[in-house]
């Protein structure tokens, strides 16, 4: 999974620091580096045209590819820009970008689907990006192109906090990426979508701890509830088993109430390196497409949040 990466920049101080830990990913051999030129608005942003944009992110992803290059990485690095969905057979708005912007890619729609859409030409199983969301307060909201990859990307998403990065120096962070399987909490909500998650995780080079949670969200009474978590842990022990081996150790956590919020608790208990969960299923890991469970667990965790994706939604 983490052998062929998709990351999206923006050239903050945020991206950087993300750029210099992607090294650490166990098993990261190849980058694929985009920055997207917004060319859907007027092209009066900072005084700059759009070719000075694309010419200017071009020597920035140089430099970048130079570094991961450097460290031992395969490294390309793609300009794109978007334009306005047009309009008629002739597709005049996008010939007329073509002709006076030369970025690598030119392509309709808005910053998302153009990320989204050159993971899918590349062919790239990772999308790795930040959360940087700015509201009253810090790290409540995700940031907005996050936010939309987890709706519109197909392959799997792992979202990177801001809050843990600013905690870390970058030998510090490098170090945590390679740490970042040591200590998983996988959730299930034992449908076959999370089965698959199962699965990627079971392909993951020296995942080391795992805990294995489940959350009953509802029932109508105690009693209903109490039941739900009683047959939840005897299925959580048979993934356990399933899943145990050398150099593996899975525990088993059932839990009730907010799904998100126990989560994100349990992760913190027991001092989680990343949370991993299926993008679809049956119940709340159903609700991820619109946000729901998944939103909530990458704007509150500390850690980061792999979102394995498992064909299409079900209905």
């Amino acid at each position: 999974m983490f052998e062929r990466i998709l990351f999206p920049t923006d050239f903050s101080r945020y991206s950087v620091k993300i750029l210099e830990g992607l090294e650490g990913l166990p098993g990261a051999d190849e980058v694929v580096l985009v920055h997207v030129v917004d060319a859907t608005r007027p092209s009066i942003a900072g005084g700059l045209s759009y070719q000075t944009r694309v010419e200017e992110a071009k020597a920035q992803l140089g430099l970048q590819a130079k570094y991961l290059q450097g460290r031992g990485l395969k490294a390309r690095a793609l300009v794109v820009a978007t334009t306005a969905d047009f309009s008629g057979p002739d597709g005049a708005d996008l010939q007329s970008l073509k002709s006076h912007i030369a970025a690598d890619l030119i392509i309709p729609g808005d910053v998302p689907f153009a990320i989204a859409e050159v993971a899918r030409r590349e062919g790239l199983p990772l999308l790795v990006m930040g959360a940087r969301g700015r509201g009253k307060v810090k790290g409540i909201l995700l940031g907005s192109v996050s936010r939309d990859m987890l709706r519109q990307s197909e392959c799997d998403l792992l979202i990177m906090r801001q809050a843990m990065l600013e905690e870390k120096g970058e030998e510090e962070f490098s170090d945590y990426c390679r740490r970042i399987l040591s200590r998983v909490v996988l959730t299930t909500d034992f449908s076959p979508a999370a089965g698959a998650a199962l699965e990627s995780l079971k392909t993951l080079p020296g995942p080391g701890e795992v805990a294995l949670v489940h959350v009953v969200s509802r029932g109508e009474t105690e009693e209903e509830i109490e039941g739900r978590m009683v047959e939840a842990a005897k299925k959580l022990q048979d993934l356990r088993r399933e899943l145990e081996g050398p150099g593996i150790r899975a525990t088993v956590h059932v839990d009730s109430g907010n799904p998100a919020e126990r989560i994100v608790a349990l992760a913190a208990r027991v001092e989680a390196t990343m949370i991993m969960m299926s993008s679809q299923g049956k119940g709340w890991l159903q609700e991820l497409r619109v946000g729901s469970t998944a939103f909530d667990v990458a704007r509150m965790a500390d850690m980061p949040v792999l979102v394995v994706r498992a064909g299409e939604p079900q209905e």
